[in-house]
């Protein structure tokens, strides 16, 4: 999608315990906001049945139009859709910078507007962070740049679908967050002169429908949501349920 000058990808990566309850509330955010089906990519993972993927994705396709919904053999969390589009780079062509999600974000009416009025007007830094660390590694990537650092994205590749090692993975992700991320050329928070996040009032809320406490933070400068689960510090082993 054309975001200012640049062409911008939107990204997201969900596995098969997620799929069913996150997609539909994040790709009708998007496609809502005029966000064409061709500039959006998921990666879906967490299958034992490489073939059952392959049916989900197609089904999913079918029902949203949206073209590059790519059935996965690795289960990397977030990083899925990093790991598929430098391993597969034809993804990228004609897009200058991948905007990476997590599958529990939507977005808001105002999302594509802020967006366009906080990407960079003519440099080209290679990541733009959602906010000061820890931006959960949301944000935008530019695609050079993940083709430069493909080693290191690929260091985060799982291939395991075992309940343990998803534990495990998901506190070293916790240490390597933002590991991607240049945070010396600055993030949208600050370019919009914004200084707290605001975080809804009330009790907590699971958008999902799921038991796990969830707190629902809003992003108002990009008119962002994500539904946050581990909000209530480091613990090991980490909630990895939706």
């Amino acid at each position: 999608m054309q975001i200012g000058i640049w062409r911008v990808l939107f990204a997201v990566t969900t596995c098969k315990a997620y799929y069913e309850k996150t997609l539909p509330l994040f790709f009708r955010s998007l496609l809502d906001n005029g966000v064409p089906p061709g500039s959006i990519f998921c990666t879906l993972g967490g299958f034992e049945d490489f073939e059952e993927a392959k049916a989900v994705a197609e089904q999913l396709k079918s029902e949203y139009g949206i073209p590059n919904i790519l059935a996965s053999d690795h289960n990397s969390m977030e990083f899925g859709a990093l790991i598929d589009v430098v391993e597969n780079p034809e993804y990228l062509n004609n897009f200058d910078y991948l905007f990476l999600f997590h599958d529990t974000c939507w977005v808001g009416d105002k999302f594509v507007e802020a967006l366009t009025e906080l990407m960079p007007k003519n440099q080209k830094p290679p990541t733009i962070a959602l906010r000061a660390k820890p931006s959960m590694n949301i944000g935008a990537y530019a695609t050079d740049y993940l083709l430069a650092i493909k080693d290191k994205v690929m260091s985060f590749k799982n291939k395991s679908n075992d309940i343990e090692v998803l534990k495990k993975l998901k506190v070293y992700l916790v240490g390597a967050e933002d590991s991607l991320i240049q945070h010396f050329y600055g993030n949208f928070k600050d370019k919009a002169k914004k200084y707290k996040d605001r975080y809804e009032s009330g009790p907590l809320k699971n958008p999902f429908g799921s038991s796990t406490r969830r707190q629902l933070l809003y992003f108002d400068y990009l008119d962002l949501y994500k539904a946050q689960s581990n909000f209530e510090g480091y613990a090991s082993p980490m909630n990895i349920d939706l």
